[in-house]
């Protein structure tokens, strides 16, 4: 685990942020600008437990050999400016140990949050390029494998629970099973 603190700390230690109690919702702005590296201004509105924000992604390479889905939450994404990236999708795949699998060499796994799954087949995933002002709805369970893109870097909206991946997180890495490596030839 790369860190032990809530999302408040982290925030508070990493970029200053200054929050605004309102009832049982918090909402804030937060404005920072990283002259290290890159001048940047972030956005983010949290209500309840929703939390919309841009983040900045750099150097995302064209292939990826692990997927995730979120069991608890309906994952929105788009790009700001519209430019065109990648994004790996596999149906979701969450079920009762006692169905039946959709392959037969799939087992059954359960995930750190209790819930049960099976890892997408390979042949299951797909790669779709969008481009242009699209911002995409992730039902509750899709596997994603990106935001994937060809640039040094880009910018995304996200709508996502402001814990999701903290406690809603299951990743399948393919090398640990199949030896798959998706690579997208744009």
């Amino acid at each position: 685990m790369l860190f032990q603190m809530n999302r408040v700390e982290w925030e508070r230690e990493n970029l200053g942020v200054y929050r605004e109690e309102k009832g049982e919702g918090v909402a804030f702005l937060q404005f920072q600008w990283l002259l290290s590296r890159v001048v940047s201004l972030s956005f983010s509105f949290i209500f309840k437990v929703f939390l919309f924000y841009i983040m900045r992604l750099e150097t995302r390479s064209l292939t990826f050999n692990a997927i995730t889905y979120h069991s608890k939450v309906t994952q929105c994404l788009g790009n700001v400016g519209g430019h065109v990236w990648y994004l790996g999708i596999a149906k979701g795949s969450i079920v009762d140990p006692k169905e039946t699998v959709p392959h037969p060499d799939q087992e059954v796994m359960q995930s750190e949050c209790g819930h049960y799954y099976v890892p997408p087949h390979p042949d299951d995933v797909c790669v779709f390029r969008i481009s242009g002002p699209k911002f995409l709805k992730l039902n509750i369970g899709t596997w994603h494998a990106g935001p994937l893109f060809k640039a040094d870097a880009m910018e995304f909206y996200n709508l996502e629970l402001s814990n999701t991946n903290v406690v809603d997180h299951t990743t399948h890495y393919f090398k640990d099973g199949t030896g798959t490596v998706f690579a997208i030839d744009d």
